[in-house]
């Protein structure tokens, strides 16, 4: 089956919950073909793991679903800025993710490792490289790399989490294109921020730190959809169904919700 490619505007945290939420509840049902999406965030917004407590978690928490939303899928929390979020949505028996949680992963990886590789990022591998570090209780998601996360020089570069609901899954990840870790730390209910910046900055990569000069979104955009549509074959790009712009309005309702981000 042909994958459909959509290229979004920068959104606010809840509509872009809302969006993938939305592929993923139409990809399960049938409604709708496998899909890889590329978006950025507008205004910056921190995301929170479904699992996580919003009390243990952040420090400050704003607006619920602009400052700050809770994703439907696990991990821990991020700041979204500079970056080039993806999403991949497809059904559990699609080629391309078939096999369970491990190969989808490991799969997603090689084809985000290659566009990467693509405008010339050195230094790739795929977490954990020789042994396994330990997932310590912190908050942040980037101090430190989960199995099939990538990292670049040994230092994570681009976060992942999965969620599978129906039959299909939904994996969305960030790709930034600069870390702020102060900012992270800053919104986070840590007893040491000092530290969980010095631990970012021992742990955690972006582009501008690996590569210069950095990729233009654009170009890092490009780059992705070439290695995609490599291992998944036609990636035509297309919009939102009439029944997913639909869910969205409804969807996004929800993340702004305080019923959801307030949950746990």
């Amino acid at each position: 089956m042909s994958w459909r490619l959509l290229l979004d505007s920068p959104a606010d945290g809840a509509t872009n919950m809302a969006i993938d939420t939305a592929i993923l509840e139409a990809v399960a049902a049938g409604d709708a073909p496998p899909t890889l999406r590329l978006y950025g965030w507008a205004p910056p917004c921190l995301s929170i793991g479904a699992l996580q407590s919003v009390e243990r978690t952040l420090f400050a928490p704003g607006l619920p679903g602009r400052d700050w939303v809770r994703r439907p899928t696990g991990g821990r929390a991020l700041l979204h800025d500079r970056e080039l979020t993806y999403a991949v949505v497809a059904r559990e028996d699609d080629p391309f993710v078939v096999g369970g949680i491990g190969p989808a992963y490991r799969r997603i990886a090689a084809a985000l490792a290659a566009g990467l590789t693509q405008i010339s990022v050195a230094g790739l591998a795929v977490a954990p490289t020789g042994r396994r570090t330990p997932r310590p209780s912190g908050p942040a998601c980037y101090d430190t790399a989960s199995p099939y996360e990538l990292t670049a020089g040994g230092r994570k570069l681009v976060g992942s989490a999965q969620v599978r609901r129906s039959g299909a899954l939904l994996q969305h990840g960030s790709i930034p294109l600069s870390l702020d870790r102060r900012a992270l730390a800053e919104r986070l209910a840590v007893a040491d921020r000092e530290a969980l910046v010095a631990a970012l900055t021992r742990e955690a990569t972006a582009l501008d730190e690996v590569l210069q000069p950095p990729p233009t979104w654009q170009a890092l955009c490009a780059a992705i959809v070439d290695a995609f549509r490599a291992v998944v074959g036609a990636l035509t790009p297309a919009a939102l169904t009439p029944g997913e712009r639909e869910r969205v309005a409804a969807l996004t309702a929800f993340y702004r919700s305080e019923g959801w981000n307030y949950r746990r």
